[in-house]
């Protein structure tokens, strides 16, 4: 399977793990990463975003600068994060694959694609939600190249008239990816299929959104106890809701992280570690 992984700005370390975590659990991968500096990490396909043709990227580049929509925003992963789905739509076009899987690069994966594919429509972005205004890439399966032609011309749409779509979606304040990725779900429902990560029987595999990952590793700059973890996800998380309410939580194992809930045991097919500590849960 192809896995498309984008970074603007220096590589950061946890990018290699994550790397060498596809590669151990999926010996049929073919991973690329683009960047928009020169990397040249071994046994990959690296691509420069500046010595190729990237119209779509250029096109959402041009429109945030235009409203000067992140000048005053402290995180820049906002601004990242939002184009990077356009550039892996340029990449996906110059490469010709029609499909692909996508995600963060502090996500680590447990599954090859081969043993996912029947958790997969093949007519809709595959996608992990996290709350009822975020949607993001901790895990994501594009089966056709036309679904995210389609999800960057609604991102376009929401940048034509972006003051209506903070106000209506987001009680006016500055859209985000994750924000941007749920108006669209909103406005077409049918475009995605939400990936199950609640233990219901419904499959023996989960992916995790945020919240398996935040309780095992601990949230980005912040020391907290997983109790704690747990009751703050619980008020703005489905996923650690549930962990709370029904009193179940992942745990790592050497093959890779589970959840025990009902006499029943789940496997977990990636993790979202927000400390970026990723070694730490390498397979063995």
């Amino acid at each position: 399977m192809n896995y498309i992984l984008v970074n603007f700005g220096e590589i950061p370390n946890h990018l290699k793990f994550c790397i060498k975590n596809i590669e151990k659990v999926d010996k049929n991968s073919n991973i690329i990463l683009a960047t928009d500096k020169s990397t040249s990490i071994e046994d990959i396909q690296n691509i420069n975003l500046e010595e190729i043709d990237t119209p779509y990227l250029n096109e959402i580049d041009e429109s945030i600068k235009n409203l000067n929509y992140f000048d005053n925003e402290e995180n820049i992963l906002w601004e990242a994060s939002l184009k990077r789905i356009f550039a892996i739509l340029d990449v996906a076009l110059m490469l010709d694959i029609d499909n692909f899987v996508h995600f963060d690069n502090d996500v680590l994966i447990y599954k090859s694609f081969n043993e996912l594919q029947n958790e997969f429509s093949k007519e809709k972005i595959n996608i992990t939600q996290v709350s009822n205004i975020f949607l993001n890439f901790s895990y994501s399966y594009f089966p056709k190249i036309l679904l995210l032609k389609n999800l960057a011309d609604k991102v376009f749409e929401i940048f034509s008239n972006v003051e209506f779509y903070e106000k209506k979606y987001y009680e006016g304040n500055r859209l985000n990816e994750m924000v941007i990725l749920n108006i669209v779900y909103k406005l077409e429902p049918t475009l995605f299929n939400i990936l199950n990560s609640l233990p219901n029987k419904k499959s023996s595999i989960l992916f995790d959104p945020a919240s398996y990952g935040q309780y095992l590793s601990g949230f980005h700059n912040k020391k907290k106890s997983r109790k704690k973890r747990l009751k703050e996800m619980s008020t703005n998380q489905y996923l650690g809701e549930d962990m709370y309410i029904n009193k179940y939580k992942p745990e790592f194992k050497k093959t890779g992280p589970i959840v025990r809930y009902e006499n029943k045991t789940y496997e977990v097919a990636n993790l979202h570690i927000h400390n970026k500590k990723l070694k730490k849960y390498l397979i063995k």
